[in-house]
């Protein structure tokens, strides 16, 4: 059974999510992953430019909103300006159409909505390491009693 790094180059992935348990979740995706392993985690998004100094990084999941306020996107948006082989995945699960244009315009890689499959952010990093840009087509909706999320 091969182990995690022999013989492969591991993807080094910070995590950028303030919430406890969703954070936990996406680390625990990220180590299933036979060639990613996490590289860190913050809770706030304004640190992750000051991180990726300190080290190597291969890709961030940033998450939107953040602690304290601390927007993901103007983060990225950093992170980019100054380290642009760093390929970023914004994360979110606020239903908000102008995050996805956002994310395009400042050179986010990918984007994705949180769902509970381990299975899709995998493959996201995957296809986002191998230079693909994946984007949903738009918002999704989401039913809320008898009602239809805009």
């Amino acid at each position: 059974m091969q182990r995690k790094g022999e013989g492969i180059a591991v993807k080094k992935i910070l995590i950028v999510e303030d919430q406890a348990l969703a954070r936990m979740y996406l680390c625990t995706c990220v180590e299933k992953c036979i060639d990613c392993e996490v590289a860190g985690t913050l809770t706030r998004a304004d640190a992750a430019l000051s991180r990726c100094g300190e080290g190597h990084i291969d890709l961030i999941l940033m998450d939107i909103c953040t602690e304290s306020d601390s927007d993901g996107l103007t983060a990225a948006e950093s992170v980019k300006k100054f380290y642009p082989r760093i390929k970023i995945v914004m994360v979110t699960s606020m239903l908000e159409g102008r995050f996805l244009d956002r994310a395009r315009k400042i050179g986010a890689d990918s984007f994705w909505y949180k769902e509970p499959s381990s299975e899709v952010i995998l493959d996201l990093i995957d296809r986002t390491m191998n230079g693909e840009h994946i984007y949903p087509d738009s918002t999704p909706y989401r039913k809320i009693g008898e009602a239809l999320s805009t």
